[in-house]
């Protein structure tokens, strides 16, 4: 299945063809993350994954796009070379994307990590190097 051109992950594929849409996750050893005890995942079907995405495609606010930031990797997000595939129901929402600049046919996973000031504090951060890494790293 490809949104957007991007080929999704076929472990993705699976989770949505099955409903497993809302997973708990058991266990999340991501020390970059806040508040990351009691999170669930909650995957896009393929109709939301497309438009999420598509209107991701024209965002210009910084609050969103995140800024670069070598110190918490990547920092911003191009809005071209990812497909947003879910968020993490933290408190507040939390986007997850998959991440296709580094290799498109292993997307890495990166989350939007709110600041104190979103206009110039937020980030995307990169949580797992692959979908099924990431899988794995929950718990599921």
């Amino acid at each position: 299945m490809k949104i957007l051109g991007h080929e999704l992950p076929a472990l993705l594929c699976n989770l949505v063809k099955n409903g497993e849409c809302n997973v708990p996750i058991k266990k999340l050893n991501c020390k970059r993350l806040k508040n990351s005890a009691n999170v669930q995942v909650n995957f896009y079907n393929y109709d939301s994954m497309w438009g999420k995405t598509s209107r991701f495609l024209s965002e210009h606010d910084r609050a969103i796009i995140g800024h670069q930031d070598l110190d918490h990797a990547p920092g911003h997000l191009n809005p071209q070379q990812c497909v947003l595939i879910g968020n993490l129901n933290l408190n507040q929402d939390q986007p997850i994307a998959l991440d296709y600049r580094m290799n498109e046919m292993k997307p890495s996973i990166v989350t939007l990590q709110w600041g104190e000031n979103p206009v110039t504090d937020n980030r995307w951060l990169k949580i797992s190097n692959s979908f099924d890494e990431f899988i794995i790293t929950i718990g599921q």
